[in-house]
């Protein structure tokens, strides 16, 4: 299965005899195989189809076999691992909207819920890693139409299923991915994720996997879209930003702040939310309450601070009020005390630095 893996990004299919013949047996092993054996067929054929999609309409005869594997009902009492790769292999090869079927078949069973919402955040996930963003959503994969759906199951799963932590977890990842995909939202449809989201932070808000999952999701929702021209981006930034302003999403984020003070990715993408939905004001002040240049939400506020200035050039302007100026003291004296301290973050710190100095002319 491995090496079959590996030959099938260079050999289309029916071109080969030799990896033909190893995709019929992948094949019949998952059909037809011990447990044992069918679990590294499963795994094999997922690997395939997602590195390489030329290779997923010969893979169609697996979906069955995996439709049953999933479905066992001895799979509620092994690993769910076990039950996880199944359905991440289900999603690879017959689409996400299959998967979608058996959420809505089993909405009691969290074991079912937990490793489809893994498998949706996987497969979108890859996709988003190795695409375009127009090119994320196809026939094989998710119907254009069918994503505001997608996005009312997930968060119909994660109301039902509001303890269970992994299922917050993905469900928050997968909305994300999906609001990207969405040409436009409508407000109710985007009141109802961020009210999904912000539901599983306020359950979870001391778990780490979740509330990096709810920080990620809000900032998705607050990135340009792609394809706009840079006028489009930022009246999309603002107008989103608003949205979430109306829904207190900046409330959740002092909280965050505190709790996952040493984490400098959690902190980059709350700082980033709390500068477009709390002004950038919020961001200067909470960069003058760091007593030195070490403290992790230094170099994370000057991360969010160039990001913010990317998605909405003119951010600091017109700068009435010298606001471009106080960011520009405070970024020099973190500079100045970072500049005699070889230390791997303060190097990111003054990487960070140079780049908003660069975005802001300060150069």
């Amino acid at each position: 299965g491995g090496l079959t893996h590996m030959l099938t990004p260079y050999v289309a299919p029916n071109t080969n005899k030799a990896v033909d013949h190893a995709i019929g047996l992948l094949l019949q092993a998952l059909q037809s195989g011990t447990a044992e054996v069918a679990k590294v067929a499963c795994c094999s054929i997922g690997l395939i189809v997602v590195d390489c999609s030329a290779w997923r309409h010969t893979m169609q005869p697996a979906v069955e076999p995996l439709r049953t594997r999933i479905r066992e009902p001895s799979l509620e009492e092994v690993r769910l691992k076990d039950q996880k790769d199944y359905f991440w292999a289900f999603a690879a090869v017959a689409g996400l909207l299959q998967v979608l079927e058996e959420m809505r078949r089993c909405p009691q069973s969290a074991n079912v819920q937990e490793a489809a919402l893994s498998a949706f955040a996987d497969v979108l996930k890859s996709q988003a890693d190795c695409c375009e963003l127009e090119a994320w959503v196809d026939a094989e994969i998710l119907q254009p139409h069918a994503v505001g759906g997608v996005i009312q199951t997930v968060i119909d799963s994660m109301a039902h299923h509001r303890e269970r932590r992994p299922i917050q977890e993905f469900g928050c990842q997968t909305l994300g991915l999906l609001y990207m995909l969405l040409p436009a939202v409508t407000d109710p449809l985007l009141d109802c994720i961020v009210d999904a989201v912000l539901a599983a932070f306020k359950r979870h808000n001391k778990d780490y996997k979740v509330v990096d999952m709810v920080v990620w999701t809000f900032s998705c929702f607050v990135e340009p879209p792609a394809g706009l021209s840079p006028a489009e981006g930022k009246a999309a930034v603002v107008a989103v930003a608003d949205k979430l302003r109306a829904r207190d999403v900046g409330g959740i984020l002092p909280e965050v702040l505190k709790q996952f003070s040493t984490e400098q990715k959690v902190l980059a993408r709350a700082l980033y939310i709390l500068t477009l939905v709390s002004g950038p004001r919020a961001l200067l002040d909470k960069l003058r309450a760091c007593k030195h240049a070490e403290d992790p939400l230094a170099s994370a506020g000057l991360k969010a601070l160039a990001d913010a200035v990317r998605a909405v050039p003119d951010l600091l302007q017109p700068d009435a009020n010298g606001l471009g100026l106080e960011f520009r003291v405070a970024v020099e004296n973190f500079v100045r005390e970072a500049s005699g301290i070889a230390d791997g973050s303060e190097t990111q710190l003054v990487r960070h630095a140079n780049m908003l100095s660069g975005l802001l002319g300060w150069r």
